[in-house]
């Protein structure tokens, strides 16, 4: 609103003096004119001197008067003065009373117009103009006349204080009324954006009240204006992705304690019967301890190693990795069970593909990527590992998957229903695996056609 109201200052006040200088110009204009004509009579007035007692100054005088009688008024407020070729003054209007008016220097035969202001305080508008001297030779060729031969000076000038006055009483009009324009612009602007803003202040009291138990609510853009659809769309697709993610995190914490609370009642148990029966102990006891352990100790490296990639904290190590060779080797830990499934390895890659990123982060997504398929593929399938250039793409058969599970996969702890009892995987992988795609600048995705599973790794 104030920038508003400054731009719009700006523009009163260039208006207020464009139309301030045009009258004002205009006025000075008429005056010009009416200058410019009283110089014509005063010319042909002088033009036609003689020695004749008409040709005298008294004459001209006489006659001057008969024409410009306002110059000769006392109380006018017109005057004229005459200085002849030697620059003495002449001849001069009575109205002047004891002032004179300013001699203007005149190079040339245009009339000078200028403003000024006399002796006695009084503003005129002055034009100055040269003319042929009195007795310059008349009809008879009589002799010279009394300003002798050359040119003589006129200057005729008209009081502005009237004009002076109406220009104050226009531009206060001016002043005042762009005062008045300002009052009732602030009110107008100041009513019209108290009125459009209603719908954001209604805006803003409803997201004041929302929370994260509610989540679920929705702005209601219908009785919003245009303008603001597109804020009540984005809103409410944020609260949507916020539901989402509140509900993962709910879902996260308790999944976590019950992957958590498993070993952690087991290690319990074995801690409880070795201290009841100590002569009675398990040989198979320290080892089933140190299993569980390792199963926790598994899950929170995962754990620890996901906020890190989340937070950005990772320095990436960069060089040179064989793929061909970096998938032969997260595949060893998973040999007993391709045997064990009686699993096919189809491994395509062009011969020496190399590629340069971080090796260790790479490697943690395909031991995940593999390790998966090879966990839930059904026995005597086959497992197809495509290397190119810049993606590399797993696939396996996935009969029990449904296109309902795929936007899961990548959830922490999510394990299709059938596996959760499965203790073995703890459901990080695939979030692990997507957080270090992500690190290394590549995207993973999941996608599902006729019953295969396909997850491909490629650059972004």
């Amino acid at each position: 609103m104030l920038w508003l109201l400054a731009g719009l200052a700006v523009l009163w006040c260039a208006t207020g003096a464009g139309i301030y200088f045009s009258v004002r110009h205009s006025l000075y204009q008429s005056i010009d004119t009416a200058l410019a004509l009283d110089a014509r009579l005063a010319r042909f007035t002088t033009l036609g001197d003689s020695d004749s007692e008409d040709g005298t100054a008294r004459g001209r005088g006489q006659r001057l008067q008969d024409r410009l009688a306002d110059y000769h008024d006392p109380q006018g407020r017109s005057f004229y003065q005459v200085w002849n070729s030697q620059g003495e003054v002449s001849e001069r209007s009575e109205s002047l009373g004891d002032v004179t008016l300013p001699k203007l220097d005149i190079s040339g035969n245009d009339p000078v117009f200028s403003s000024t202001v006399l002796a006695d305080g009084r503003a005129v508008r002055l034009m100055s103009f040269r003319t042929a001297a009195a007795g310059g030779g008349g009809p008879k060729g009589k002799g010279k006349g009394r300003h002798g031969a050359g040119s003589s000076l006129i200057a005729l000038a008209k009081e502005t204080s009237e004009m002076e006055g109406t220009l104050a009483s226009l531009l206060g009009g001016i002043g005042i009324a762009g005062l008045l324009a300002a009052a009732g612009t602030f009110f107008l602007v100041t009513m019209a954006l108290r009125h459009s803003l209603r719908p954001l202040k209604t805006l803003s009291e409803q997201t004041r009240n929302i929370d994260a138990p509610s989540l679920n609510a929705r702005f209601d853009a219908a009785p919003a204006p245009a303008e603001l659809q597109p804020i009540y769309a984005a809103l409410n697709e944020l609260l949507h992705r916020l539901e989402q993610g509140f509900e993962r995190e709910r879902r996260f914490s308790a999944d976590l304690a019950h992957e958590m609370r498993t070993p952690v009642a087991e290690l319990k148990m074995l801690g409880e019967v070795a201290l009841k029966w100590p002569d009675q102990t398990d040989p198979e006891l320290p080892a089933h301890t140190l299993a569980i352990a390792s199963q926790l100790e598994n899950l929170i490296e995962a754990l620890l190693t996901l906020a890190r990639l989340e937070s950005g904290e990772t320095a990436l190590q960069l060089s040179t990795v064989d793929l061909s060779a970096l998938c032969h080797e997260c595949l060893q830990p998973c040999a007993e069970k391709v045997e064990a499934k009686q699993l096919e390895l189809h491994l395509r890659s062009e011969p020496g593909l190399t590629m340069e990123t971080d090796a260790r982060l790479l490697r943690i997504i395909l031991s995940n990527l593999l390790t998966n398929a090879v966990e839930y593929a059904p026995a005597s399938t086959r497992i197809e590992i495509q290397l190119d250039p810049g993606s590399i793409t797993i696939a396996n058969a996935a009969p029990e998957l449904t296109q309902e599970d795929l936007p899961h996969l990548f959830d922490r702890f999510w394990r299709a229903e059938k596996s959760r009892s499965n203790s073995a995987h703890s459901g990080l992988g695939l979030s692990l695996a997507r957080q270090s795609a992500s690190a290394i600048g590549f995207r993973l995705d999941a996608s599902l056609s006729g019953g295969v599973l396909s997850f491909t790794l490629k650059k972004c």
